[in-house]
């Protein structure tokens, strides 16, 4: 792929880009999730914010927006809508007026455990190659890389 870069053609292989991977990696297992995901009648966003849930019990909508790379507006719909189906309680933080605490429901902790279930064999599937070592590995890089961003 060829683009300009400060008024001279430079070449891109994608092939050699890390970022290039990592984004056609997380589409890809969206996309392996779409089908568990509508059966249990959730979204791909949903099930970030229940899984960041069953990580900590509770958090603030800025700090859910702010795990789930979403912006504070859009994190409030979904929360509304989860809300709404059951899947989270919200309630007045009792440090702070201000702002929420979101937890999961019962139900919300129930379709996350259906969700692992169904799953389960992608992830053994495309994690079985790795070691336990590597995948420590792998994170250890992305969170580096994360970071740097």
């Amino acid at each position: 792929m060829k683009i300009m870069q400060s008024g001279k053609i430079i070449e891109i292989d994608l092939e050699k880009f890390p970022f290039y991977w990592l984004t056609l990696t997380s589409s890809r297992y969206e996309m392996a999730l779409e089908e568990p995901l509508k059966k249990l009648g959730l979204d791909n966003s949903k099930r970030r914010i229940l899984v960041l849930l069953a990580s900590h019990p509770f958090l603030s909508v800025s700090e859910i927006a702010e795990h789930a790379i979403l912006k504070v507006p859009t994190t409030t719909r979904i929360i509304s809508r989860m809300k709404e189906d059951g899947l989270v309680e919200i309630s007045a933080n009792p440090k702070d007026g201000r702002s929420i605490h979101v937890k999961m429901t019962a139900l919300g902790h129930e379709k996350l455990l259906a969700l692992e279930e169904a799953t389960h064999e992608i992830l053994n599937e495309v994690l079985s190659v790795l070691t336990e070592q590597e995948i420590d590995q792998l994170n250890d890089y992305l969170k580096s890389i994360f970071n740097r961003l």
